[in-house]
């Protein structure tokens, strides 16, 4: 046998049985909610097949051949951040189970979109372990007095091996950017939109960005009854985020006030990121664009704050004021797509501060827009990008269709009529006042059935 403190891996006799079984699941994380499907998964560690952090997120099962008169320590030890992510100690047996830990099973959390090693470590003590020994060599791991890996372990704690060994090799997932952002220590999120963006035919090409911060968008909508092709509608105090990864709706009533909006770097840690940046938020009907219909790569703008500093878009100076999105119904039956819209926030890199700010109107079709859209219509996204030497910092998009509020609102400005506005929309009942039943009070009963079912066909709708 080796000196206790020998951690060459020429020691290794066996291979760790290492099982991964998974129940089905749900989680979320920027902004979308994941389900996982039930999941097992045995390691080979001669072949590199990468599994979900979500997965390997679950203590598994780990066996191996034991002899009678041993005690073993398992590390599980994540090689490519550095970091221990197990720590059982005294197992008097083939598995974890027959013995102490001292640290935790973690999965990894690799957030980054390349593959990783996660070594499960097996070694032999030489002796029975005192608790407080052990919690003594973790503290002075954690103070950073004692190096924080497998060998300087097994040397504190005068080990023998690795005398077994599984490799099981992760790549990162939903679940564990969303697990970093949550706890602000990186936000990939970015990472994730960025395929789908890239992907959507603008009229600027957006093919070879990588989106590198996040907008993240809150709408705050209060209570509101609206009145709108002979129906009554209440919608209750709600708030909504934009969800683009699954192309997420918004009912116009909940987007008629202008939300917040929050811009998260990639590294929480760095706090001069945006100190360094001038940046541009735009808001964009962008739906003419994606529909792919030549002579249609013009969009409507909707919002647009320039020379954001600090990363605080009320620090910005606002060209256009916010213009609620306001789909008006088309076609025939009402149906879910009907009027449907395509509103895109744009966050952009300035190349320095823009400074005629007065003449920012003149990538819109000023002359030709109609005057309620004036400075707003035909707004060239690649001149306005180009010219200035912007690039694309981040992205948020959302899908809106016309609802009671919105065609109450077309009805009263004048935008459609009320026959077009209301195209589809079955008409709420004909509701009459209160029953004249008062003849006996043996019909009180009878009363209020009649109530409860005008209540059940006339109702204060709620949205």
């Amino acid at each position: 046998m080796r000196e206790s403190n020998d951690s060459s891996v020429d020691v290794i006799r066996q291979v760790l049985n290492v099982t991964f079984q998974v129940p089905a699941g749900t989680y979320q994380a920027c902004g979308n909610t994941y389900n996982v499907e039930a999941f097992t998964h045995t390691i080979d560690p001669t072949k590199t097949t990468p599994i979900p952090l979500w997965s390997a997120n679950h203590m598994p099962s780990v066996t191996w051949k034991s002899e009678s008169d041993k005690l073993y320590t398992l590390i599980v030890w994540d090689a490519g951040a550095l970091f221990l992510h197990a720590l059982m100690y005294n197992i008097n047996g083939s598995s974890p189970d027959h013995g102490k830990t001292a640290w935790n099973y973690r999965g990894p959390k690799n957030p980054r979109d390349r593959d990783q090693p996660y070594a499960f470590l097996l070694y032999e003590q030489g002796s029975e372990k005192e608790e407080t020994f052990v919690r003594d060599i973790l503290i002075a791991i954690q103070s950073q007095s004692l190096n924080l890996s497998p060998v300087s372990l097994a040397t504190a704690l005068s080990l023998t091996g690795p005398i077994g060994a599984s490799v099981l090799t992760v790549r990162t997932d939903p679940y564990a950017i969303g697990y970093m952002k949550k706890n602000r220590i990186t936000n990939y999120c970015p990472d994730l939109l960025t395929p789908k963006f890239s992907a959507l035919p603008l009229s600027y090409d957006v093919s070879g960005v990588r989106l590198m911060s996040s907008v993240d968008v809150t709408f705050m909508s209060p209570e509101i009854s609206v009145s709108s092709c002979s129906r009554d509608v209440r919608f209750v105090s709600n708030t909504r985020i934009p969800n683009p990864m699954a192309d997420g709706r918004i009912s116009p009533v909940y987007t008629r006030l202008q939300p917040h909006v929050t811009l998260v770097p990639t590294n929480f840690f760095d706090n001069f990121y945006f100190l360094r940046l001038d940046l541009t938020l735009l808001l964009l009907d962008v739906t003419e664009e994606l529909s792919g219909t030549p002579g249609t790569s013009l969009s409507l703008l909707h919002w647009q704050v320039v020379n954001i500093r600090e990363g605080d878009v009320m620090s910005g100076e606002t060209t256009q004021p916010y213009k609620r999105p306001l789909p008006l119904a088309m076609g025939a039956g009402g149906g879910s797509n009907s009027g449907q819209r395509v509103f895109m926030f744009l966050l952009l890199r300035q190349s320095g501060s823009l400074e005629n700010v007065s003449d920012l109107v003149r990538f819109t079709g000023r002359e030709s827009c109609p005057p309620r859209m004036r400075d707003r219509c035909q707004f060239n996204l690649t001149s306005f990008v180009t010219e200035h030497r912007m690039t694309i910092e981040g992205a948020s998009w959302f899908m809106t269709s016309p609802d009671a509020y919105s065609r109450q609102q077309a009805i009263q400005q004048g935008l459609q009529g009320e026959a077009e506005a209301c195209r589809g929309v079955v008409p709420q009942p004909t509701c009459t006042g209160g029953s004249e039943v008062t003849r006996a009070s043996s019909l009180v009963v009878v009363l209020g059935l009649v109530s409860a079912l005008q209540l059940l066909i006339c109702p204060v709708r709620e949205a």
